[in-house]
């Protein structure tokens, strides 16, 4: 990667190449120092990340539950027969695999009827970030640019939005426009940190909960709910519309 630079001749399996701009999208772990700048949030909360088949048709409804411990999201899984899910729920507090398919159970058994959990849950660290390219020369996008917190969903949503702005740059500007890297990143940044702070901020709120907190989170909801315009734009927003 060191040696990969736009417009300078590189060699791979000696083979020459040289590109006019790369794309670089390495997930978020990525961790070339002498190339990004990464700025993490909050740390010690972990996602348990697993799926089960049901005897009711999902119809394509994705769910999230705020608990006391932590947001679970129950999300349809491609499969002809729409009776298989995939679920999600992120807390600082260990969970048991056991307590886990409970609390599943509880809140999903009158959506999707009976629920076989699959033997696997695999547990992923949640660290949400923002990165920088400090030479300006790279476009990132997916993961490698930011990651947030899986609350809301959106961040194969983002991963999209990366990929139709650097597709629209591409369309209105020349490959060799040397400010093509800095807009792409002008346009993507005020989403990205609104996005990250606004799963950050409602993770804090659920996680977190006393009096004041109660009355935001109830608040909140009851301006959703008198308010179709405002129910309609949160509504598409999740969807990535």
């Amino acid at each position: 990667l060191k040696k990969i630079r736009p417009n300078e001749l590189i060699s791979i399996n000696d083979r020459k190449y040289s590109f006019k701009n790369i794309v670089l999208s390495f997930g978020k772990k990525f961790q070339e120092d002498t190339i990004l700048k990464k700025f993490t949030f909050s740390k010690d909360v972990k996602a348990n990340v697993g799926f089960f088949k049901h005897s009711i048709k999902h119809n394509q409804i994705a769910y999230e539950v705020f608990t006391s411990d932590g947001p679970l999201a129950v999300l349809p899984a491609p499969n002809k027969s729409k009776k298989e899910s995939t679920f999600i729920y992120s807390s600082k507090k260990s969970v048991s695999t056991d307590n886990l398919h409970k609390l599943i159970n509880r809140y999903f058994n009158s959506t999707h009827g009976t629920i076989n959990f699959h033997n696997k849950i695999s547990k992923f660290e949640i660290i949400p970030h923002l990165s920088k390219d400090k030479l300006n020369k790279y476009f990132l996008i997916g993961d490698s640019l930011r990651s947030i917190h899986p609350v809301a969903g959106q961040g194969w949503n983002l991963g999209i939005k990366d990929i139709q702005c650097l597709s629209n740059l591409l369309e209105t500007h020349d490959l060799e426009d040397p400010s093509l890297v800095k807009k792409f990143y002008s346009q993507r940044n005020v989403e990205n940190i609104s996005y990250l702070s606004f799963t950050s901020s409602l993770n804090i709120l659920y996680e977190n909960q006393n009096i004041l907190t109660n009355s935001i989170i109830k608040s909140g909801f009851k301006v959703l709910r008198n308010f179709d315009f405002l129910r309609s734009a949160f509504i598409k927003q999740a969807m990535g519309r």
